[in-house]
């Protein structure tokens, strides 16, 4: 590696100490980087996430609901037909929540399956990876929820929480 690569990238990784140092504060988690490649990607997941813990703190919230609304879904996509006409992507607090909300519904009601690849697929396609913190993220959010059992509970949590942001604004 040149010594102008490795000043660059020695360059951005102390641009990241201040990003890391909050995102530890917020009780977030970004992993070291190290080639130069891996710097922009690791940028922009430090950018997502705290525009993700902004968010959060706007109201009323229930990600743990959120995520599990996505997980079964991504898991089980016939799960889609409980919830369809209780939630939207209104309801989701968090922006890549929202976002992948409405790529999973997308495919579904194209009669395409919406599992983890298919879904990063449809979100990279519109150029919206960025808004997404990535496919582990996807593939983390289907592990975490391996039933779909509780999805019309989890919905009318997620719509409960939109209801009261939006009365609070």
């Amino acid at each position: 590696m040149s010594d102008f690569h490795q000043r660059q990238i020695d360059a951005c990784n102390r641009m990241l100490v201040p990003v890391r140092a909050l995102l530890t504060e917020l009780g977030l988690n970004l992993q070291p980087c190290g080639p130069l490649l891996y710097v922009k990607d690791a940028l922009e997941t430090c950018i997502a996430q705290c525009q993700e813990a902004i968010e959060v703190a706007r109201g009323p919230e229930c990600v743990a609901a959120e995520e599990a609304i996505i997980g079964a879904l991504l898991n089980d996509n016939a799960c889609y037909k409980e919830i369809v006409d209780n939630i939207d992507e209104n309801d989701f607090v968090l922006k890549s929540h929202r976002t992948i909300w409405l790529h999973i519904t997308t495919l579904i009601r194209g009669g395409w399956t919406a599992d983890i690849v298919t879904t990063w697929e449809s979100i990279c396609r519109l150029n919206e990876c960025d808004q997404v913190i990535g496919l582990q993220y996807l593939g983390e959010l289907a592990a975490n929820c391996p039933s779909s059992a509780g999805i019309a509970s989890w919905a009318r949590i997620v719509r409960e929480k939109a209801e009261q942001r939006r009365k609070a604004a």
